[in-house]
């Protein structure tokens, strides 16, 4: 049973869309569905709990501004359209929620790549500082 609490967000793509999107769809999150990161931060941002933007809007600097605006502030981010390989890569490591591309097939093997591939640098910097740590800090580990 598919519940009014679970509704996908609705996407909005011009600010007069948002008190009629609140007032008639109160149970649904709202997505803003746009080409800039100003624009989203200007006149979405308060009312928006997703972000959907093209991919070539958030490489820049303004871009990982607003990424990191969008993590820090527990906001979804959603980029379109991304078939190229090496841009799904870098939308993995972004940390996209949502990535939207005509390959399907090519980005499930990507991200079933990457979480092995981009994830082992990580594991093996903390396995080495776990099995340092002893030696870092003798006092915290007595023989």
């Amino acid at each position: 049973m598919y519940l009014a609490s679970q509704c996908d967000p609705t996407g909005l793509w011009h600010p007069q869309y948002i008190e009629p999107a609140q007032r008639l769809l109160p149970y649904c999150r709202l997505a803003h569905i746009g080409v800039s990161p100003a624009i989203a931060l200007k006149h979405f941002w308060s009312s928006c709990s997703a972000f959907s933007l093209n991919y070539a809007t958030l490489v820049g600097k303004e871009g990982a501004i607003f990424r990191k605006a969008c993590h820090e502030n527990g906001k979804e981010l959603y980029v379109w359209t991304v078939n190229d390989r090496q841009q799904m890569i870098q939308a993995i490591k972004w940390g996209a929620s949502v990535v939207l591309t005509d390959k399907t097939a090519d980005y499930l093997n990507v991200r079933g790549e990457a979480s092995s591939e981009f994830l082992l640098p990580f594991f093996f910097l903390l396995s080495t500082f776990f099995f340092l740590l002893p030696s870092l800090f003798p006092s915290c580990f007595p023989p």
